[in-house]
């Protein structure tokens, strides 16, 4: 018998991964991630054209044609899915994206604090049929627990990323193991959690297989997180007018450094509600330093003083305790514009109806502080911001720590790994990927969209 790997997503693109693996000993399938394809989207559609329906999605090869994979909310008698699970290796849209169109007799896994984000971020979210997750059946888990589906057992294993709650998988199938890396790093504010995976791996023996991300193979900056603190710090104190930090909601270093760079200038930082909803989910997870936004006064919130409160302000307003404080904790697009020097305003990219409200004075900054336009967050087209900044007199500034690992850590993890195959996936450059760790002696196999390979032991 043999384990089966289908790349429905993720094989010589960067994020989009659904990953399909096929247990035939156990008679097991189960997918890892299910995330949103950013390069399909690009490919078919520009804002504010978007999907409009499953089928559609299909149709440009967004997301595979599976029988009885997917919820169909006017057929409540649907066939179950012959899918036994999906694991989730952490919230980023690029491996969870598409979750919310699952059937829902497919149980979905993920970490206890990866659920809290995944939710905050589609609790906000417009109705529609790519965010609806009602009746979704999430099971949570934590590092030290055992995940069986059947009789395949998964070790997951916290990494270092981007986002809190990322992990990695060790899988144990009937006659192969495989390690899947789901997003990670080595040169970040935890490199200790990754250490904990390689560790795991190691402690289990070599591994048949590594599905391996391979996002910064082509290219890499070589910088930390204190150092994007220490720039943030130093670009923010010189400029005289208003600072615009562009960052992802989910990234919880960044937010650190942000908010210690404004309070070092003594300038309050100024969020979005529905930054503010996503951060305020992330305090509530276990064991993780954070800034609490319910109490941090010197956290305010953007009221942007519409007729009508957004959704992410209706949640924020009927929270226990309420999260939005009228009388002190509000700030204006007019106290922006009027008083510019006494703040930093936190913006997610292409927050272009922000800088339409605020009309930011000229000789501001916008220091953009994720990984350029196009991530695994990221979906208008950066030339319009561009625009936007250059008409109303702000220049860009840069200052970034990669959420992935970089060329030559990557290629001494996988020697410390030892597999016996490497199957490199969220990569644009995936033939890179096999040269330059060929010289390890590990091989490296390119895997083809949709192309069933078999992983024996």
């Amino acid at each position: 018998m043999t384990v089966i790997i289908t790349i429905h997503g993720g094989a010589g693109e960067i994020g989009a991964n659904k990953i399909l693996v096929e247990d035939k000993g156990h008679e097991i399938k189960f997918f890892l991630d299910f995330g949103k394809s950013f390069e399909t989207m690009r490919e078919f559609y520009d804002f504010p054209v978007a999907p409009r329906s499953l089928a559609e999605l299909i149709q440009v090869g967004a997301t595979p044609d599976i029988p009885h994979l997917y919820h169909h909310p006017d057929n409540p008698q649907q066939q179950s899915s012959d899918i036994d699970a999906v694991l989730l290796s952490h919230a980023h849209t690029d491996h969870s994206g598409y979750i919310p169109l699952l059937n829902r007799s497919i149980p979905i896994y993920m970490g206890e604090c990866t659920q809290r984000i995944f939710e905050a971020r589609l609790q906000g979210a417009r109705s529609f049929f790519d965010t609806d997750i009602e009746g979704l059946q999430i099971q949570t888990f934590k590092t030290g627990d055992r995940v069986k589906i059947g009789s395949v057992e998964v070790q997951p294993v916290h990494v270092d990323h981007s986002i809190p709650a990322a992990y990695g998988f060790i899988i144990h199938c009937s006659e192969a193991s495989i390690v899947y890396t789901g997003d990670f790093r080595r040169h970040g504010t935890r490199p200790d959690l990754t250490q904990d995976l390689i560790d795991a791996v190691q402690d289990g023996g070599e591994p048949d297989l590594v599905l391996c991300e391979g996002t910064n193979i082509a290219r890499a900056e070589i910088t930390n997180e204190q150092e994007v603190q220490e720039k943030a710090t130093t670009i923010i104190g010189e400029c005289k007018n208003l600072a615009i930090a562009d960052f992802s909601e989910t990234d919880f270093d960044r937010f650190r450094s942000i908010q210690t760079a404004a309070q070092t200038n003594n300038r309050k930082l100024v969020i979005e509600p529905r930054r503010m909803w996503i951060l305020h989910a992330i305090n509530q997870c276990r064991e993780l330093k954070t800034p609490n936004i319910a109490k941090d006064l010197e956290i305010h919130w953007f009221d942007a003083s519409k007729k009508r409160l957004s959704k992410y302000e209706r949640l924020l307003q009927e929270a226990d305790p309420p999260l939005l404080e009228f009388s002190n904790r509000g700030i204006s697009a007019t106290d922006l514009h009027e008083h510019p020097e006494q703040y930093v305003f936190c913006s997610s990219f292409g927050s272009i109806s922000a800088i339409q409200r605020i009309k930011p004075p000229e000789s501001g900054i916008y220091l953009l502080s994720s990984s350029e336009p196009f991530n695994e967050e990221s979906e208008i087209n950066f030339d319009k911001l561009l625009n936007w900044l250059a008409l109303s007199g702000l220049t860009m500034y840069s200052a970034h720590c990669s959420g992935h690992i970089h060329p030559i850590q990557l290629y001494q993890t996988l020697e410390e790994m030892r597999p016996k195959c490497v199957l490199p996936i969220h990569t644009e450059a995936p033939q890179l990927f096999r040269k330059f760790i060929q010289a390890s002696g590990i091989r490296v196999q390119v895997p083809k969209p949709g192309v069933p390979l078999k992983i024996d032991s």
